[in-house]
């Protein structure tokens, strides 16, 4: 795992890109200053889809990305089942240009959740890597007409990462990856549309093939009733389960993976709730694999 922070973001940008130019597929995950924009808000089983929408909507617009993680597998042009994880950890935060002052929310019971998972407010607010939407890229140009490319190219910050992986076209993993790509969607392009289906239509533009191992989970679930191996869909519960002796049992084959150079934190040390971490994990070879082999069918958002 590679911690990227303002400092050495320029740096470690040519080797992000060439990872993901490189692998086979990406995995993503966020970690975010809130959940519920209000106490109407908490997801319900009774919500329509346009209901759950309109809270994730808002959820959006009131919170933002404060860590986002990335995850590059790549397969070993030696054997199939051999994967090499570059794992890469952005602290994340916004910058005030201008007119433009985006305004964010906290939410207590994420802080502390935070705090007991030893986030780094302070890498955050003092280290934490910029971006600028498209929409925002826009109304800075419009404001300050002197400002030449370059000015602008070193404003956007995280946002370029996000347009490699858009250029690159590479699968993108996560899992219950919904709230991820909605605040993906509204840091890096544009206020999120009025419908779920033009969400939807939107997200697949930018990413072709979504593959969310939360709803792999589900689909498994019933196959393996008998062997009380998925008794559980969290992300935790799920590596545990999925990478123990009996969960290899159930995988034959299931691939090898070893971290990149300067990427091996996560080889002897388990982090749950870091968002490079989470990223690895889902995307986590073997995690992958099992699931798609024991359902011979690919689910996706």
């Amino acid at each position: 795992m590679v911690d990227v922070v303002c400092d050495n973001f320029t740096a470690l940008l040519p080797r992000i890109e060439q990872c993901i130019r490189e692998c086979d597929f990406v995995a993503v995950d966020t970690e975010f200053t809130g959940l519920h924009a209000t106490s109407e808000d908490e997801v319900s089983l009774f919500d329509t889809m346009e209901q759950r929408y309109g809270k994730l909507k808002k959820f959006a617009e009131k919170f933002i990305i404060c860590q986002l993680g990335l995850a590059m597998f790549t397969n070993d042009a030696k054997s199939t089942y051999k994967y090499v994880a570059h794992s890469f950890n952005f602290y994340v935060c916004p910058r005030p240009k201008g007119n433009m002052d985006v305004r964010f929310s906290f939410q207590a019971s994420n802080v502390d959740f935070l705090c007991d998972h030893n986030f780094n407010f302070n890498k955050m607010f003092y280290e934490g890597v910029h971006y600028l939407s498209s929409r925002q890229e826009k109304l800075v140009r419009a404001e300050d007409e002197s400002l030449d490319d370059k000015e602008v190219e070193e404003m956007l910050g995280l946002t370029k990462v996000f347009r490699i992986l858009e250029r690159a076209g590479k699968p993108l993993v996560g899992h219950n990856m919904l709230c991820d790509l909605a605040l993906i969607y509204q840091s890096f392009c544009q206020p999120l549309p009025e419908t779920y289906e033009e969400f939807k239509a939107e997200i697949h533009q930018i990413f072709p093939v979504i593959i969310d191992t939360k709803h792999l989970c589900f689909a498994v679930q019933k196959r393996l009733s008998q062997t009380k191996l998925l008794e559980f869909t969290s992300l935790t519960d799920l590596c545990g389960a999925l990478g123990s002796q009996r969960g290899t049992f159930y995988a034959l084959f299931s691939p090898e993976v070893s971290h990149g150079e300067q990427c091996h934190r996560y080889s002897g040390e388990r982090v749950f709730h870091e968002a490079g971490f989470d990223a690895y994990c889902a995307g986590f070879g073997q995690f992958f694999e099992i699931i798609r082999d024991l359902t011979l069918v690919v689910s996706v958002f």
